[in-house]
């Protein structure tokens, strides 16, 4: 309630979910595998479903006050996006991009009891086809001449006038310039910026070099 879309792609929704500790059983990051469908559903005392879970959460901070990544907001996201398109999100992904980008394979998703769909960590790809949705990045959003993104869209990753910086350095974070749109930027000046998976899932976008790993 209060954040706008642009929060949420930026990780500055203030929503209280902690993730920090993978290791402690009661921590939202081990309590989304369970919600979201990754493992069994075994404690009755967790939400039965992403959705209703995301209702739950109590506000923590102000909106766009600082960056801390939470996986749940991702999954808001891809609530949004179903809701703007009327469409299942792997349905309304496909068609919009899947399906446009010369992808070898089939995707798979993850949802949870209720058929919410776990776009946070539970989108399964080949390596070749990751990179080919880095590909269309390195390509400003264009695929053999089509224009699948607009390049405003790609470009404006690059793009900050130094609230995002102020954001992330605002959470205690190091190692990056900034996060936008969901990308992690290491230098926005050379165009280097990655998307990153909890596991060691890694494509990286280097314009400078014209790369994709």
């Amino acid at each position: 309630e209060g954040a706008t879309v642009q929060h949420c792609l930026d990780m500055a929704a203030a929503v209280q979910f902690d993730e920090d500790d993978y290791d402690n059983p009661e921590s939202d990051g081990v309590r989304i595998e369970q919600v979201s469908g990754y493992i069994t559903h075994r404690r009755d005392d967790y939400p039965t479903d992403t959705a209703s879970w995301i209702l739950s959460l109590p506000p923590q901070g102000a909106h766009g006050d600082r960056f801390q990544y939470r996986s749940i907001i991702t999954d808001v996201l891809g609530w949004i996006a179903e809701s703007v398109t009327g469409m299942r999100f792997a349905d309304a992904y496909a068609d919009r991009i899947w399906s446009r980008i010369g992808a070898e394979h089939d995707g798979d998703i993850i949802v949870d009891a209720k058929g919410f769909p776990t776009v946070e960590g539970g989108i399964c790809v080949t390596a070749r086809d990751l990179a080919r949705f880095g590909l269309l990045h390195l390509q400003r959003g264009a695929v053999n001449g089509v224009q699948v993104l607009p390049a405003e869209w790609t470009d404006r990753v690059l793009q900050d006038d130094g609230t995002r910086r102020a954001h992330f350095a605002a959470g205690g974070n190091v190692g990056h310039e900034y996060y936008r749109d969901c990308w992690w930027v290491y230098d926005a000046d050379r165009g280097l910026y990655a998307g990153h998976g909890i596991n060691g899932q890694h494509v990286f976008v280097d314009r400078a070099t014209n790369t994709v790993i």
